[in-house]
C-alpha cells in the first residue's frame, strides 16, 4: 500500500512538472544555442560581394556610405567598375569575377587574427543568449538553434541573414586603419543576434522601416542588455520616434503589445 502510495506521488509530481514545463518551457530548460566563429570561405565572400554590389542602391539611398556606415568593397579594378553602375553584374560575366575573386582577392589568411580576437567574445554572447531567453518566453523572441559567426573584410560594420534553424552574422573584421576590439565585437554580434530574434515577428509584421528596426535593436541593447553591455553606443542617426513607447519594462515584458501601439499611431501604408 504504502509503495503504491509513493508511485502516486511520484506520478503526481511528474505531471505536474511536465504540465508546467509545457507552460514555462524556458523556465526548466537551458537555452544553449551553439555559437561558431570562422572567416568566410571564398564563395560566401564572392557571393556577398555580390548582393553587396546589387544592393548598394539601398544603402546608398539609406545613408550608408556616410557619417561612418561605410561599406566595404575589393579594391579592384574589375570589381570598381561595377560600383558605380550595380546592374552590370549578371549571370553573364559572375563566372569570371568569381575566378577572378578566388585567384587575386580572398586571402584566407586575413582571418586569423581576427576569428581569435572574436571568439574572445563567447562569454558575453552566450550571457546575452540566455537573457534574450526571458523575451523568448514573455513574447516569442526567437533563438536560433545555432549561430555561425562569420568574419568579413566586406559590407557595413555587421549583418544578419534571418533562416528558419540558423542565425547567420556577418562581422566586418575592421574599419580602415582601424582594428575592432573585443568590445567593438561583442556589440556587433549581439546587435545582429537581436536583429535575427524581432525579424520575423516584430519588423516584418509591423513592417518597420530600416532605421526603425535599427532604433529598436538599439533600444533592446542599451535598456535590457546594458549590464553585459556597458559600452553600447545607439545609432544617432536611427529613427527615435518609437522611443516614447519603448523602455526597459516593455522590453522585458510584452514587446509586441507597445509596436502594436507605435503602429497605430505611426501607421503603414501597406
Amino acid at each position: 500500500m504504502k509503495n503504491m502510495l509513493l508511485r502516486n506521488i511520484c506520478l503526481a509530481v511528474t505531471v505536474s512538472l511536465t504540465s508546467i514545463s509545457c507552460l514555462y518551457p524556458m523556465s526548466l530548460h537551458t537555452v544553449n544555442p551553439d555559437v561558431f566563429y570562422r572567416g568566410q570561405t571564398k564563395e560566401e565572400a564572392f557571393s556577398f560581394v555580390c548582393y553587396l554590389i546589387k544592393e548598394l542602391p539601398w544603402f546608398n539611398e539609406n545613408g550608408y556610405n556616410d557619417n561612418g556606415h561605410k561599406v566595404s568593397l575589393p579594391m579592384h579594378k574589375d570589381f570598381e567598375r561595377l560600383y558605380k553602375n550595380p546592374e552590370l553584374l549578371d549571370e553573364k560575366n559572375k563566372d569570371s569575377l568569381r575566378q577572378l575573386f578566388y585567384e587575386e582577392v580572398y586571402d584566407a589568411s586575413k582571418f586569423d587574427t581576427s576569428v581569435e580576437a572574436i571568439s574572445q567574445t563567447e562569454d558575453v554572447v552566450k550571457k546575452t543568449l540566455k537573457k534574450l531567453a526571458v523575451l523568448q518566453t514573455n513574447w516569442n523572441f526567437k533563438i536560433k538553434q545555432s549561430y555561425d559567426i562569420l568574419l568579413t573584410l566586406y559590407g557595413p560594420g555587421g549583418n544578419y541573414e534571418w533562416r528558419s534553424d540558423v542565425g547567420i552574422v556577418k562581422i566586418k573584421t575592421s574599419f580602415g586603419s582601424y582594428v575592432r576590439s573585443k568590445e567593438s565585437y561583442a556589440k556587433t554580434v549581439v546587435h545582429e543576434i537581436v536583429h535575427i530574434g524581432i525579424e520575423k515577428d516584430i519588423v516584418q509584421k509591423y513592417h518597420l522601416s530600416h532605421w526603425e528596426k535599427e532604433r529598436l535593436v538599439d533600444l533592446i541593447c542599451s535598456l535590457y542588455l546594458k549590464d553585459l553591455l556597458p559600452w553600447y553606443e545607439n545609432q544617432e542617426n536611427a529613427d527615435k520616434t518609437v522611443d516614447t513607447f519603448i523602455n526597459e519594462e516593455v522590453v522585458i515584458e510584452n514587446l509586441p503589445a507597445a509596436i502594436e501601439a507605435f503602429i497605430a499611431q505611426y501607421p503603414r501604408n501597406n
